[in-house]
């Protein structure tokens, strides 16, 4: 009996690839979440996606749930991005607690390294909260 080889093995999906897929599903699951409502100005529009108290270059707390929201690009995004010390920030107090808000910015400034396990198992996270 002749055993055959696959001629090349799958590759593994790149780093890169694999956080958008888990953007993807974050953005999924926070859009079901808050039923498409902006957290701001309560309303449903046509252009609203994820928005990060932390920005997204801070790695800790990119995918993570307590920094993140469901927000209307135009005003109310673009306007709480420029407020960190204005309305958003009371807003994330109010959701978090002082303690919460400064656990969070402490995550925020702290340095983090996902593997591509860590990422698939968030993605697998999101994906089965989204369903449920």
């Amino acid at each position: 009996m002749k055993i055959k080889f696959p001629k090349k093995f799958p590759k593994e999906k790149s780093l890169r690839k694999l956080e958008k897929e888990l953007d993807k599903a974050v953005s999924d699951y926070l859009k079901a979440k808050s039923k498409g409502i902006c957290v701001r100005c309560g309303k449903h529009r046509k252009n609203m996606g994820v928005s990060h108290y932390w920005s997204r270059k801070h790695r800790s707390t990119r995918w993570e749930i307590d920094n993140l929201d469901w927000m209307c690009w135009l005003p109310c995004h673009y306007t709480a991005e420029h407020e960190k010390q204005g309305w958003y920030r009371d807003y994330m107090i109010g959701k978090l607690g002082e303690r919460g808000y400064q656990t969070l910015m402490v995550k925020a400034n702290t340095v983090t390294k996902f593997s591509r396990q860590d990422i698939q198992l968030l993605i697998n996270f999101y994906e089965n909260k989204t369903c449920l």
